[in-house]
């Protein structure tokens, strides 16, 4: 009677195997959707980060060929503010501000566009003017600070901060700002 039986599994061993076989597809799919997760926060950060670089890249794009500046005061001080104006290369007054909400104001002639994405929340944003300090100094200097995060809930705690300073390609005392 043993030679005619035929070897199998146990309903024991099948149990065993199929518990097996979900807690490694379950290990597995966690991971999977782990990754996703991560690769949507990585390319949502990237396109937070690619937009504040174009908008930094625009203003110092204008600012090269700008003339006359200023800056709105903060603490009182005429070389540090949160709004920087001047005339552009076309004669347009341009003023670059802080707007509520998180988002960066370009207003030309007093006509105004934002420059940031909507998914873009600017959290710090400051221009210092350096003047020059002697007759060989003649350049003046714009920094600009930069601090920027995302809008989406799962990306408030990643923030980057960028720092530039733009010199203007016209010399501070080749024209009168009067």
């Amino acid at each position: 009677m043993t030679g005619d039986r035929k070897r199998g599994f146990t309903l024991i061993e099948l149990l065993v195997a199929m518990g097996l076989f979900v807690i490694v597809l379950s290990i597995t799919s966690a991971i999977f959707i782990r990754g996703l997760r991560s690769q949507k926060v990585i390319t949502s950060l990237i396109a937070v980060n690619d937009n504040a670089s174009l908008s930094l890249e625009q203003m110092a794009r204008e600012i090269r060929t700008g003339i006359c500046f200023k800056v709105s005061d903060i603490d009182g001080e005429n070389w540090l503010g949160n709004k920087l104006e001047f005339i552009n290369a076309r004669g347009e007054s341009v003023a670059y501000d802080f707007a509520v909400g998180g988002l960066i104001d370009r207003i030309v002639d007093g006509a105004s566009a934002y420059i940031t994405s909507d998914d873009v929340v600017i959290r710090r944003l400051e221009f210092v003017l350096q003047w020059p300090l002697n007759d060989d100094d003649k350049q003046v200097r714009v920094t600009i600070m930069l601090s920027v995060g995302a809008r989406a809930e799962q990306l408030q705690a990643f923030v980057t901060n960028i720092q530039t300073t733009v010199s203007p390609r016209i010399l501070d005392t080749s024209y009168s700002c009067d």
